[in-house]
């Protein structure tokens, strides 16, 4: 028979050891804080009067595409080419419509490219609407 040799290294460990379980320590409720804000409502009256100004303000600012005018809409188009350069919409015009992509916006004309065509320009004067098909 051959010998075992001892171990390098002994580890000894504590057969009874206790853990220390780490909890979490602080919660938030709701039901506190609206009991808080119940007490401070009188007091807070004016700032909260100036919050629900600044959120309708806001609300005003963020009006939908299809409320703007022609003009509000060429705008706003122009502003997005340069974020989103792929911006599919339907130009509608007195004798048709056109659905496609919008390349560039010029002064009095715009590029728009369909899928499966060549571009080709829009004069701003027979355009009647815009609406935007890609968001």
């Amino acid at each position: 028979m051959q010998r075992v040799k001892p171990p390098l290294l002994f580890i000894e460990e504590k057969s009874s050891h206790s853990t220390e379980i780490e909890a979490q320590s602080f919660y938030y409720s709701k039901k506190s804080s609206q009991k808080n804000n119940a007490k401070e409502e009188g007091s807070n009256e004016e700032s909260q009067q100036e919050a629900l100004n600044e959120h309708n303000e806001v609300k005003a600012n963020k009006t939908s595409f299809e409320s703007f005018d022609l003009n509000e809409k060429l705008k706003h188009l122009s502003r997005l080419l340069l974020t989103i350069p792929q911006m599919n919409c339907e130009i509608i015009t007195e004798e048709t419509s056109f659905k496609g992509t919008i390349q560039d916006i010029n002064e009095d004309s715009i590029i728009l490219k369909p899928q499966q065509a060549p571009a080709f320009k829009i004069s701003k004067k027979i355009i009647k609407d815009i609406r935007l098909a890609g968001l």
